[in-house]
């Protein structure tokens, strides 16, 4: 890479150090995109319970060398089980096929092994701790940050990866609002669905778990008795550990209930009183929730809400807004397909930077809109507790054949992006896999290498 090719990459600031902005940072750094990460916590704490990547994600850490490291700390698994609160079977969504026909099988970890390793792949000098950002300026010539202490940092690009409840959102679309920019849509609030507590236990002992003795993972969603809107997900990972997760869905139980959800303080003491609801439900690994939520650190206990909402303004001059609140994965290939608008970039002006986050729009706009009505379809049948969702899951799970869910699956993993910057993993499977996007920029050269002959 010549100076002169260095002086036109973009400089860009990320507020956020959660898996999308972390995902970004390390796709930039395989670029050599210069950038620095901001995140408010004086500590990241990796919280969290089970997670899982198909080759939908797995191709891209395929390209970044990191597959290995990830198979490290996952278990495979053939798909998720359902169980009613007596734990008797009541139908499954399988991922048997998945292996033939993406070459990868879905892999279960703990959130918190997924985030350190990912974090670990940041340069330490490319991340500030404590670094709570206030204020956004930008204009032709750059974007400037303002931190709590007063202490500034500009660049070409901002990333506002902090979250569905993003500052750098707000701070954008209050500046939209007050020049008649922003879409009356983009005004609504997000949608909570769920309200969720998450943790992964500390080592178990195997003889009293014999779930940890093998080598899949055993992922169970037990739904709770009707009228209580409960359901409770455990998962056995690496380490003899168990994953798990309680759900209360908003919206099917008294209104009360709701308010209650909606507006209490999450702190240790309102999560004593949901961890208390749930304390007795028997787990289909053994013995009760109680159990496994007593043999995991109170600080490694975490409450979501699961809000999702699909806005419409992403972008606007030099900032950037990636799909919040989609998810673990669909983060990372926000990440990924950003770094490939930003590596077909011929300069840093406003003009290459605005086309360059309008083609991102255009790529991941229909493919964010698919994700969310599947997520929303899965949800109902997962954990909803309504009587049309209890009917819905009878009818799936009873009528329809086990080849409408094959081609469901193949449908879903035919998405498998890769970075256009990277040696391209070799495409694996029997299933059909979409087009990947190929470099502008590397097309341009080769044209260009062509004419020169």
């Amino acid at each position: 890479m010549t100076n002169n090719d260095t002086q036109q990459l973009p400089r860009v600031i990320i507020v956020g150090a959660g898996l999308g902005g972390i995902a970004l940072g390390i796709f930039l750094d395989r670029l050599k995109i210069p950038f620095h990460i901001y995140e408010r916590a004086e500590k990241v704490k990796p919280l969290g319970s089970v997670m899982g990547f198909t080759a939908s994600t797995l191709m891209a850490f395929e390209q970044l060398g990191l597959v290995d490291e990830i198979r490290k700390l996952s278990l495979p698994t053939s798909g998720m089980m359902i169980y009613n609160e007596k734990l008797d079977f009541l139908g499954d969504f399988s991922t048997r096929e998945t292996e033939g026909l993406t070459g990868y099988p879905l892999l279960l970890f703990p959130r918190p092994d997924l985030y350190a390793l990912l974090f670990s792949q940041i340069p330490a000098e490319r991340i500030s701790l404590g670094a709570k950002v206030t204020s956004v300026d930008q204009n032709d010539s750059g974007v400037t940050i303002t931190l709590q202490d007063g202490t500034q940092d500009q660049g070409d690009i901002l990333i506002g990866a902090d979250g569905a409840y993003s500052a750098v959102r707000q701070g954008l679309y209050k500046q939209l609002e007050s020049k008649g920019l922003l879409p009356d849509s983009d005004k609504e609030n997000l949608h909570m669905g769920h309200v969720c507590m998450v943790g992964t236990t500390g080592p178990l002992d195997p003889a009293k778990y014999p779930v940890l003795k093998e080598e899949t993972s055993h992922f169970h969603r037990v739904l709770g008795p009707a009228g209580t809107a409960h359901s409770w997900l455990t998962a056995n990972t690496r380490g003899n550990r168990i994953a798990w997760s309680l759900a209360v869905q908003l919206g099917s139980s008294t209104e009360d209930d709701d308010t209650a959800l909606r507006n209490s303080e999450w702190n240790p003491k309102t999560n004593e009183s949901m961890i208390q609801t749930f304390r007795d439900y028997p787990v289909t690994v053994g013995g009760t929730l109680g159990e496994l939520i007593d043999a995991t650190a109170p600080d490694m206990i975490s409450r979501v809400a699961l809000e999702e909402k699909l806005f419409e303004t992403w972008h606007h001059g030099r900032t950037f807004l990636p799909s919040a609140g989609q998810g673990a994965q669909s983060a990372i290939q926000d990440a990924l397909i950003l770094a490939n608008c930003f590596n077909d970039m011929t300069d840093k002006s406003t003009r290459s930077i605005e086309a360059a986050l309008a083609s991102f729009h255009e790529h991941r706009y229909p493919i964010i809109q698919y994700q969310m009505q599947r997520s929303d379809t899965l949800a109902k049948l997962m954990y909803g507790q309504t009587w049309k969702e209890r009917l819905l899951r009878y009818v799936i799970f009873n009528w329809i054949p086990k080849s409408v869910q094959t081609s469901q699956l193949q449908k879903d993993m035919s998405y498998r992006p890769q970075a256009n910057f990277l040696p391209l993993a070799e495409t694996k499977g029997s299933g059909p896999v979409q087009p990947q996007w190929d470099s502008k920029k590397k097309t341009d050269e080769i044209e260009q290498s062509r004419v020169a002959v």
